[in-house]
């Protein structure tokens, strides 16, 4: 998995595009600036999401966060792992720490979204 790859959302938030499905992560750069997550809060498979609103919550060893999300969908899978292992939030963002799956509604949700040039550019990195 190459980030140059993945579209990157106004608040943090990172897709892989695959098919009509898009895997979505939190970016190493928010990751930094929440610190240590700690535990995390996720919706069912087959929830429905609205882009821009929050699906979750993540609470680390600085702060409480929405996790908001990048597009309008149906969640087809949840990271089984991060129930237990939240961490793997901090320790692998882009491979092990995704959150979930969404079968992507209305592809044309895409276009607002950052390549990582200017995901970085956004950031200042």
């Amino acid at each position: 998995m190459d980030p140059a790859e993945y579209l990157y959302s106004k608040d943090h938030k990172w897709i892989l595009i695959e098919g009509d499905v898009g895997t979505v992560g939190l970016t190493d750069y928010a990751r930094r600036e929440l610190g240590s997550i700690e535990h995390i809060e996720l919706p069912e498979a087959e929830d429905t999401v609205e882009v821009g609103e929050p699906f979750g919550a993540l609470v680390s060893d600085r702060a409480i966060a929405e996790v908001f999300s990048p597009v309008t969908g149906m969640i087809t899978e949840v990271n089984p792992r991060l129930a237990e292992q939240p961490d793997l939030i901090n320790e692998s963002p882009y491979k092990e720490g995704w959150l979930v799956k969404i079968r992507i509604e209305r592809p044309d949700e895409l276009k607002d979204l950052f390549h990582l040039e200017k995901y970085q550019e956004y950031v200042q990195v």
